[in-house]
């Protein structure tokens, strides 16, 4: 798979991005019926009246029932008529949302935004049994908070505030214990009190924050006390925010997934960790949405529709193979599939698409847990002799591989054009 070296040669080139203010703000956006024939009812009580003239209730009963006839008739054409006007309405409404976009330009490029998802969603696999008997778990998590600079439409407070309030929104509308993890550097760029707030709803929403260091430092590029005061710094305002509503930070996310370039490194860092009361947010399905989000953003905020469609298709598609990738490649390291740890960001992309990424891991059989819930698999607690040197960050499926001297098989990348466009824009 691609390693993080596109995203870390970035962040070496200067963390912090200039506010793009003018950037516009991204537009969201039968039953037929069926009886018995009367007449043959009439017909049938006709003939008995007939044969039995005392039976004078029986004719009363054969003369309402032909004199139901015509109102029957007129019954009969009457709902066959409503039905023909249900359907017509209801063609209208389904068209109407063309219509509408014939007369707006951004209405427009939501409804073909919205084709395009349709079409790539139809390209995953649906549910099906085998996948339905494994019942797999999956924790959601998400990185860079309050957002990543280039993943954006606008680094405004506003924007990100209302960015933010649709992705919170998806993720209790599907019932995901998400949590985020933070780097507080993105609080310091003017409006303060603003950003902050941005954190303070995840946590009024319910949902965790934990530590991402200060300013997304690199442990391979940083000598190892000015990472551990980095770390320290990344906590300033998210722990008090936590422990005013009853939490507290407990997990560390590593900027890059890079743990340390030597097993020294590595191994005191996580002492570090303890020390502080700390433990590390792995993740086992690693990927390269960074660069979709980043593609997607910029074309979005150039009025770019196509760009963003086609990059938004091609994203569910991607996840869909890195899915799969990474649930062969636990069974081939680990004998099973342990509950896996979705790495994302809390940018345009991630909360544009959360509805369909959220269909696509429910019909590969996934339902969503908690961090912690995830990290007591058993999985967790198998030896990790992994460092930097080998292969820089990668998913702790690859780790657990290197531990046992196994192999580990290419997966999927983005396409090329993905690739080149987020390129241009470092």
């Amino acid at each position: 798979m691609l390693r993080r070296d596109a995203a870390r040669g970035a962040a070496a080139r200067g963390s912090a991005i200039v506010e793009r203010r003018d950037w516009p703000e991204i537009m969201t956006a039968k039953h037929k019926a069926s009886g018995v024939c009367a007449a043959t009812i009439g017909v049938a009580l006709c003939c008995f009246a007939a044969a039995f003239p005392a039976a004078a209730g029986v004719r009363s009963i054969a003369s309402k029932a032909e004199a139901r006839k015509p109102e029957r008739t007129r019954r009969t054409q009457l709902n066959a008529g409503a039905r023909v006007e249900k359907s017509m309405a209801r063609q209208q409404e389904r068209s109407r949302p063309t219509t509408l976009g014939a007369a707006s330009t951004g209405k427009k490029a939501a409804v073909r935004r919205a084709v395009v998802r349709q079409a790539a969603m139809r390209s995953i696999p649906r549910r099906d049994i085998e996948l339905a008997r494994r019942h797999r778990e999956v924790a959601v998590t998400f990185d860079d908070l309050p957002a990543p600079a280039d993943s954006v439409v606008s680094y405004t407070p506003e924007a990100l505030h209302a960015m933010t309030a649709r992705l919170l929104a998806e993720l209790k509308e599907y019932r995901i214990p998400a949590i985020g993890f933070v780097n507080e550097d993105k609080l310091d760029r003017g409006d303060f009190n603003q950003r902050v707030d941005i954190l303070k709803m995840w946590v009024n929403a319910g949902f965790s924050l934990g530590n991402h260091t200060y300013s997304h430092v690199d442990i391979d590029s940083t000598p190892l006390a000015a990472y551990e005061l980095d770390f320290l710094r990344g906590e300033e305002v998210t722990d008090p925010l936590l422990l005013s509503h009853g939490m507290r930070e407990r997990y560390f996310r590593y900027p890059f997934l890079d743990v340390g370039e030597t097993m020294d490194t590595a191994r005191a860092f996580r002492e570090f960790l303890k020390r502080q009361g700390y433990a590390v947010a792995p993740v086992t399905i690693d990927n390269q949405e960074y660069m979709f989000a980043a593609v997607y953003a910029h074309a979005m905020a150039t009025g770019d529709t196509e760009t963003a469609d086609r990059v938004a298709a091609a994203f569910l598609s991607y996840m869909d193979g890195v899915f799969g990738y990474f649930e062969k490649f636990s069974r081939e390291t680990l004998g099973y599939e342990p509950r896996q740890v979705l790495l994302l960001h809390a940018d345009e992309l991630d909360t544009d698409e959360m509805g369909n990424l959220v269909r696509m891991m429910r019909a590969r059989g996934y339902r969503f847990v908690s961090l912690a819930d995830a990290l007591r698999d058993p999985a967790y607690r198998l030896p990790d002799r992994y460092d930097d040197e080998i292969d820089g960050g990668v998913s702790w499926i690859e780790h657990w591989a290197h531990t046992m001297g196994k192999d580990i098989p290419g997966g999927p990348d983005p396409p090329e054009y993905v690739q080149a466009a987020y390129n241009k824009l470092q």
